[in-house]
């Protein structure tokens, strides 16, 4: 039996100076420093003023977990729960210097919830004669607070749709009057000899996740000023996703193995943002604004070959290839809105498509080679070297022509492959009882430049005088303040080689 009573506390504020709202500067580079017109100057930063966001986020959460394992002839039976009583603040304020009906700016959402969240579970583990299976349920729930109760049942918020009023009711359970939603995740593992060095087998898991509460909670009970608001649904359901695969593993020598595996995962219910136009009170026109549904879904699929082979003469190792493919309705659940806030049509895409971190193909090889003290090379004792190869597909991008418009369909093409390379190498000594430890680590040894963020012309990294960065293409607009602000940035590519020395002694 084991029980553990625990306690999270996280916060975060994000001011000027200390400042609040209030008390910023609206800026104005023209008036105050006419002389940044200049274009020989290339700062393009506001010289006078604040930044136009203040914001203040606390978490809380109070947990308890229980779990009682028992075994039983061939079976290993485990219950248990674990249940969590959050306290969840989020205040963002924008551009406080706007009037607004509230005073506090042209944007803002404010909400303060306790939700809680928790599950139930029960799983026996049973093994006969080489055959091992893993049969368990789990059922997850989550009360979403008093405070969307509160909301829902107030017919004068706005921000409140009959409709989205009438589906929660329906879509949620009471339990002494505080309302929740559960989901039911089987999972099953399934492991069967084949022969004396061959074995099968399946597994069929279900998981769910709690959208981010900003989905679900923006805008309960404030009303902001800003053009196309992005509400937040109560009624948003967990996101699903259920897992297949099904595979074998031989054993070709008596140190080194062979798997194979087969690969589907389904995640149901991404959240997206939606269009709706709903009345802005007594005589006037409907609002156009934005709420999240559930509604979007994407499909992995794929395959795994993995070579392995177990410490021996001192060494081991693994190569493993993976393919996989994902395609889904959407990569982002605020497509819509950036869309029509850029001026767009906010039409929702009926097709699938490639998501934006679809990368297919992954090769890695791990290598590790360990000397202990009856090495007969005194000079290799307690050495130890470790060496870590992974490629991988670019980031994938949507294809442009010259002109700069999509020339084909969205992540419908990726970047480079992309390699990196870690190494440590460590030795310790015995110094009495005790025992140090030297070693050097450290990642992308050869300085691989990892690209962030691909240029749709060429498929490569950013370069001023290429592909979308060509002042002389007639079709684009850039100059150099472009230059300035996306090609010189740094982050366009990930780190080159980071070198660290440690040295760890056991007290």
């Amino acid at each position: 039996t084991s029980v553990q009573l625990s306690r999270y506390f996280f916060a975060q504020r994000q001011d000027v100076e200390a400042q609040l709202w209030p008390d910023y500067e609206q800026p104005d580079d023209v008036g105050a420093y006419p002389d940044t017109l200049d274009e020989r100057r290339d700062d393009y930063f506001w010289d006078s003023g604040d930044d136009d966001t203040w914001q203040d986020r606390r978490t809380e959460t109070w947990g308890l977990q229980w779990g009682l394992t028992q075994r039983f002839k061939r079976h290993e039976i485990e219950v248990g729960f674990e249940h969590q009583l959050q306290s969840v603040q989020y205040v963002t304020i924008e551009e406080p210097w706007i009037a607004d009906q509230d005073g506090l700016g042209r944007a803002h959402d404010l909400w303060n919830v306790h939700p809680w969240v928790g599950n139930l579970y029960a799983r026996d583990r049973l093994e006969y004669e080489g055959f091992t299976a893993n049969i368990g349920l789990r059922l997850d729930y989550w009360f979403l607070g008093r405070e969307v109760e509160q909301a829902l049942a107030d017919t004068a918020n706005r921000n409140i749709t009959p409709g989205t009023r009438d589906d929660f009711y329906a879509d949620t359970y009471s339990f002494f009057g505080r309302r929740y939603k559960y989901h039911l995740s089987p999972r099953i593992i399934v492991a069967h000899p084949i022969t004396e060095n061959s074995s099968f087998f399946f597994n069929y898991r279900e998981f769910t996740q709690i959208p981010s509460y900003r989905y679900v909670y923006s805008k309960l009970t404030s009303v902001s000023s800003e053009s196309f608001p992005l509400n937040g649904n109560p009624n948003l359901n967990p996101q699903i996703s259920v897992n297949y695969e099904l595979g074998a593993k031989h054993q070709f020598m008596p140190t080194a193995s062979a798997n194979v595996s087969f690969f589907v995962k389904d995640v149901y219910d991404y959240p997206t943002a939606t269009e709706f136009d709903v009345s802005g009170g007594t005589n006037t026109e409907p609002v156009p604004i934005f709420a999240y549904l559930n509604g979007h879904y994407a499909r992995s699929k794929g395959f795994e070959i993995e070579v392995e082979k177990r410490r021996s003469n001192y060494w081991s190792g693994k190569l493993t290839y993976t393919f996989q493919q994902i395609k889904g309705k959407s990569s982002d659940p605020n497509e819509q809105k950036f869309i029509q806030t850029e001026g767009g049509a906010a039409e929702e895409r009926l097709t699938e498509t490639l998501v934006r971190w679809n990368r297919p193909h992954k090769v890695s090889a791990a290598f590790d080679l360990r000397f202990d003290q009856q090495t007969p090379s005194r000079w290799l004792r307690n050495w130890g070297l470790n060496v870590f190869v992974q490629g991988l597909s670019g980031r994938p991008y949507t294809p442009a022509n010259e002109r700069g418009d999509a020339s084909g369909a969205p992540n419908s093409k990726n970047a480079k492959f992309q390699t990196t390379t870690d190494l440590r190498v460590n030795r310790w000594f015995q110094l009495g009882k005790q025992r140090l430890d030297i070693s050097l680590a450290a990642t992308n040894i050869f300085n691989a430049y990892v690209i962030y963020r691909v240029d749709p012309m060429t498929g490569l990294g950013r370069v001023w005088g290429q592909g979308s960065y060509d002042p002389g293409n007639p079709f684009l607009d850039v100059n150099d303040y472009v230059r300035t602000s996306q090609v010189n940035d740094p982050s366009n590519y990930g780190p080159g080689a980071q070198w660290r020395l440690s040295v760890d002694y056991d007290f």
